[in-house]
């Protein structure tokens, strides 16, 4: 073979491995080229996706919890109708009438929210949320406040009990389809990562990155929201048992002292000749004392959860109220009053000061056979009250838990003695006026309350204010 011959298969094979290489540099340009063009879109359609999934997420978590307020505002309706029917006491509508302008404010933007966040198929269960309650409304509340007296008021609100519960059964509904629909997003939101992930091995790292600080807002965001909801359904859950816990002591005290005056009536009306029955007349006159002082105490729990206690201050000798409840209690107990001062001027809410004395003189009343001492002091900075008896005494493990809402003691002598919320009041009215409550019991040794109120800083300054507490 001649050299010539030999020269052209090696030329031929220099021509394919230079075809080759050309050929590789082209595809690795082409492939670079379309890696630099392909790879920012699929970065961009991934974030795109992403975001636009992490918005209909949280739209969703947002059209959730506000169903879950549309519901709080349902139950604070109805838990306000039953207050008000049970008590007769306007106080309880307060609730119903903040809760129904909000709650159907609500309703009026929720289906609007619900088609943004992409949740048209829990539409049906929104608007039959809306019905049962219009129709709860117009069938239940209004004409059992129409006529709280009505005969058929049983059967009304049996009748309400089932629209709450169909109210109930739509929202969990709602947060059902919810939550489906949020997991449903999820789940493509990995699948757009992952295919990003795939697409863009050379830019992993960055779209790594920025997918990781998408999820990791969304996941702050929804948690956020998840944190509101638990929050708002802690607090429908904390006054609901409140106001469970209110209406069942309303409910027991106040029977008990119904039985007392519809008895005592029933004596007088089937015994004219008891009329004159001191002993009869003091258990009517004591029972109606009690009933009122019921219903204040009910009216101030409620200020107290609201934050609504209204002061209004004026300047004034606490020893004439001291003195007018102790002539109340005179002909049951034997009193003494230590004044260091003629007179010991006070800046604070007349009627809640006498409150606070009245309970407060009354509990060494009723704990206490012996005389009850009575001391007031002028100092610089505040008046001080203290009432001494020497009554049963508090134990020390008790004794920390005295000022608790509904409260009351497992002592024999204590068991079936006020409403448990004695003491509360008058720890949210020395609050209120900025002064304190200080007690010291022993068990048989008797107990000691220190009261601290504002003092005056001149006899003739006036100041009639009200505000909240």
């Amino acid at each position: 073979m001649s050299p010539g011959a030999r020269g052209k298969p090696a030329l031929i094979d220099a021509g394919v491995l230079a075809v080759r290489f050309n050929r590789g540099i082209h595809r690795s340009v082409v492939g670079f080229l379309v890696a630099l063009v392909v790879v920012p879109l699929v970065s961009l359609w991934a974030t795109y996706r992403t975001e636009h999934l992490n918005a209909q997420i949280v739209a969703i978590e947002e059209s959730r919890l506000l169903v879950a307020r549309a519901l709080r505002y349902a139950v604070d309706e109805e838990t306000g109708l039953r207050g008000y029917l049970v008590t007769r006491e306007p106080l309880f509508l307060q609730p119903q009438r903040t809760a129904r302008p909000a709650l159907k404010e609500l309703l009026a933007i929720l289906p609007a929210r619900f088609r943004e966040a992409g949740f048209d198929e829990a539409l049906p269960d929104l608007r039959d949320f809306t019905q049962q309650h219009a129709a709860w409304y117009a069938t239940i509340e209004q004409p059992l406040l129409g006529d709280p007296s009505r005969r058929d008021r049983t059967a009304l609100e049996e009748s309400g009990k089932h629209f709450m519960d169909r109210m109930r059964a739509d929202a969990v509904q709602i947060h059902t389809k919810g939550l489906t629909l949020v997991q449903r997003a999820g789940r493509e939101t990995s699948q757009v990562t992952t295919i990003s992930l795939v697409v863009t091995a050379i830019w992993i790292f960055i779209v790594a990155v920025f997918t990781v600080m998408v999820q990791q807002r969304a996941v702050r965001h929804q948690n956020r929201l998840v944190d509101s909801l638990l929050h708002e359904r802690e607090e429908v859950g904390r006054l609901s048992e409140w106001r469970a816990r209110l209406l069942a002591m309303l409910a027991h005290d106040f029977k008990s002292q119904l039985t007392v005056l519809i008895g005592a009536s029933h004596l007088l009306e089937d015994f004219p000749q008891r009329r004159g029955d001191s002993e009869l007349l003091g258990s009517l006159r004591n029972a109606s004392y009690a009933l009122a002082e019921m219903a204040d105490n009910a009216i101030l729990l409620a200020r107290a959860q609201e934050r609504k206690i209204m002061l209004n201050r004026t300047a004034f000798d606490i020893l004439e109220v001291a003195d007018a409840v102790i002539q109340r209690y005179g002909v049951e107990r034997e009193f003494h009053l230590h004044r260091s001062n003629p007179i010991a001027m006070v800046q604070a809410d007349r009627s809640y000061v006498a409150r606070v004395l009245d309970n407060i003189i009354g509990n060494a009343v009723k704990y206490s056979d012996q005389p009850v001492h009575v001391y007031v002091q002028d100092l610089p900075e505040f008046i001080r009250v203290t009432v001494v008896d020497r009554g049963i005494g508090i134990s020390a493990e008790e004794l920390p838990h005295i000022f608790e809402e509904f409260w009351r003691s497992d002592h024999a002598s204590w068991k079936h003695v006020g409403s448990g919320v004695g003491l509360f009041i008058v720890k949210t009215i020395m609050e209120a006026h900025g002064g304190a409550v200080e007690v010291m019991s022993e068990p048989g040794k008797g107990t000691t309350v220190s009261l601290k109120f504002p003092r005056a800083h001149s006899v003739f300054s006036v100041a009639h204010t009200a505000v909240p507490a």
